[in-house]
């Protein structure tokens, strides 16, 4: 809410200015929109209560939660690798489009209203806010901000000045440079490709390759000429007399039948999931609490699909009253998120019994078989999220029953 109005005044002072706020007050509807806008916030907020301390919030629901989404240290480099090839690939369009402004082929006036430098202020203000206020010295109001969500408003600037760049090449006759730079929108990731060129988790590392080297590419021909002249005067010839959407139809028609081909609501099934969680759920009291190693069973569908409590998963309590018990909780269980998944496969029995008397959590799934020993029963092997799942009992002797 907060981040959403501050780019809409942004945005609105970008456009209008300070002479347009003050018109603006002088509308009733400004009044009835901002009153309505403020009840919301106050009845979301306001019952908000601040049971821990400034320290624990910080430690807890910034560091421990999700650091990677409150300090800017934490994210992957590869991450920001990227973001600075698209920012110096943006910066580089938009110079190739303001350029062209007296251009005949092409009507550029209207790049003024992209916005461009107010967002590009918005989300520099923020870092800089992010750097000192939660990376150096972090404070409960800053934190609770998460000033790196202001990062994805540069998401649909970037994209209109991408495609308004797309009309300038079209615009130019450079057909070969129009087409490559739809290449790096490509689903690599939903077809395997991130996965078999750039193996061991990096997703992004394909689509911010390939945009580097079609920014390169660009750069090349519009210093030294089009290396491609000869191709685009034959293609000229065959797209001449046709429109953009007749252009780019082949492509439409390719994107719609992968789409549909790939489209799938997100609703788990006993169908469409591991046969684990209908093991759980036919095989189980109802009244049963599991640990879960995660790479073998999903806690949120033991949860909703196995109808099974857990003892702690990922999913934040955001009312600080529980901010305590599930930081506990999850210490206790996966140590720490970063490190969360196969943290049960290398527990020891004696950690894992202890956890399960704790907290009255008496089945045990793991990717991974336990030498035998006096605390936990084999009940079954089943299929799991990643290969076969182990499923354990506490052994009758060691629960600790009222």
């Amino acid at each position: 809410g907060v981040h959403s109005v501050i780019i809409a005044l942004v945005l609105f002072m970008a456009r209008w200015g300070f002479s347009g706020i003050l018109s603006a007050l002088k509308q009733p509807g400004a009044y009835i929109g901002g009153l309505l806008f403020l009840a919301t916030f106050l009845w979301v907020y306001l019952p908000y209560e601040k049971s821990v301390s400034n320290e624990d919030f910080i430690q807890i629901n910034a560091l421990f939660k999700h650091s990677h989404h409150f300090f800017s240290a934490k994210i992957d480099s590869e991450k920001w690798i990227g973001f600075g090839v698209y920012l110096v690939g943006f910066l580089y369009m938009l110079w190739c489009i303001k350029r062209t402004r007296d251009c005949e082929t092409i009507d550029i006036h209207e790049t003024k209203d992209f916005y461009t430098i107010p967002i590009l202020g918005y989300t520099l203000f923020w870092l800089i806010v992010n750097v000192i206020f939660v990376d150096w010295y972090p404070t409960r109001t800053t934190v609770s901000l998460i000033p790196l969500r202001a990062f994805p408003i540069l998401v649909p600037v970037f994209l209109l000045v991408y495609a308004k760049y797309l009309e300038y090449q079209l615009a130019n006759g450079h057909y070969i440079l129009f087409f490559a730079l739809h290449l790096p929108f490509l689903p690599y990731q939903s077809v395997g490709l991130t996965w078999f060129v750039f193996p061991d988790d990096h997703p992004l590392t394909l689509p911010v390759t390939i945009f580097f080297v079609v920014l390169l590419l660009t750069m090349v021909c519009d210093k030294w000429g089009n290396l491609f002249k000869l191709i685009d005067e034959r293609l000229d010839t065959l797209f001449r007399y046709h429109s953009l959407s007749v252009i780019m139809l082949p492509a439409f028609i390719v994107a719609l039948l992968f789409a549909l081909y790939r489209f799938q609501i997100n609703i788990p099934t006993f169908d469409n999931q591991p046969p684990i969680y209908q093991w759980i759920y036919q095989n189980t009291p109802q009244d049963a609490v599991i640990v879960s190693e995660l790479q073998a069973a999903n806690n949120q569908n033991l949860r909703l699909l196995a109808r099974r409590a857990i003892v702690v998963s990922k999913d934040f309590p955001f009312a600080e009253k529980f901010y305590h018990q599930w930081y506990e909780r999850y210490q206790d269980v996966y140590e720490y998120q970063p490190i969360s998944r196969g943290r049960i496969d290398q527990r020891s029995v004696e950690e894992l019994a202890a956890i399960a008397k704790k907290y009255q959590a008496y089945y045990l799934i793991r990717t991974q078989a336990l030498a035998d020993n006096n605390h936990f029963q084999l009940l079954d092997k089943v299929q799991g999220e990643k290969g076969l799942a182990y499923i354990y009992r506490l052994n009758h002797h060691n629960l600790e029953l009222p």
